[in-house]
């Protein structure tokens, strides 16, 4: 990968947030300032929708339900694959098995990789890029 693919999007400008976006369906969810401009830049509400609808599926509760760190803190991953493939993975921890895959058959997505975390905020998720938390 070329320093400049790497560096496309800037992320790492993003500490903490100063607003708060709530996604229109799913009133629980909010998110960072970082997850807007990566939505915006690289055209990428789909992956809130994606991340989001997951969060409110039967397959998270289960698995919540098996494992108590997904009640407070997942870890999703969009690795950017050969062939404009992509696949987005979640789980409660680097050693736990992922609870969520969804393959993408095809993306633009401008990185190879991205992490987003989502925190219980109280009442909802809280969508953030890793240097936000």
């Amino acid at each position: 990968m070329t320093q400049a693919k790497k560096d496309s999007m800037n992320l790492e400008q993003f500490y903490g947030t100063t607003n708060f976006y709530r996604h229109p369906l799913w009133k629980g969810i909010v998110y960072t300032d970082g997850i807007q401009y990566v939505a915006e830049k690289a055209s990428a509400y789909w992956l809130i929708d994606l991340i989001a609808g997951s969060l409110m599926s039967p397959e998270y509760k289960k698995a919540a339900s098996k494992d108590s760190r997904l009640s407070s803190m997942i870890f999703y991953n969009l690795s950017v694959q050969p062939g404009n493939k992509a696949v987005l993975t979640a789980n409660a921890d680097l050693d736990a098995p992922n609870w969520f895959e969804h393959k993408i058959e095809f993306t633009d997505f401008p990185e190879q990789n991205l992490d987003v975390w989502a925190a219980w905020n109280g009442t909802g998720f809280t969508l953030m890029l890793k240097t936000e938390y």
